[in-house]
């Protein structure tokens, strides 16, 4: 039974052994071989601007503000801006209450914007 076991371990690993060995390659000639010639390509192609991609704002996400224009005497023209929108000072507790009950709220049809759109 060992005898028969050893000459089974014997054989598989002479075949393990003998299963790596490769023959040797032919030497390949060096004059089959030829060389790459550079392709000069002088055809002026046409510039082409591709404008990227602009973020729309979506409807709320910008804050209005109110503008004023006033002409100075040298006919220049000055205009301020201010925020028409101003936040009421709330305790942090009612903020976070007032920010979770509008986020209950369902978007609706008209805010929509398809990303095809952009």
């Amino acid at each position: 039974m060992i005898l028969m076991l050893r000459m089974i371990l014997a054989t598989s690993a002479l075949a393990l052994t003998t299963a790596c060995a490769t023959t040797e390659l032919e030497p390949i000639d060096p004059a089959a071989f030829i060389a790459a010639t550079p392709i000069e390509d002088d055809t002026d192609y046409p510039v082409e601007i591709v404008e990227t991609a602009v973020a729309l704002p979506l409807p709320g996400q910008m804050m209005p503000i109110g503008a004023r224009v006033t002409t100075n005497p040298d006919g220049s023209v000055t205009r301020t801006y201010t925020r028409t929108v101003s936040a009421p000072s709330v305790s942090p507790a009612e903020a976070i209450r007032q920010g979770r009950t509008s986020a209950l709220i369902e978007p609706s049809v008209d805010g929509y914007v398809n990303a095809i759109q952009v």
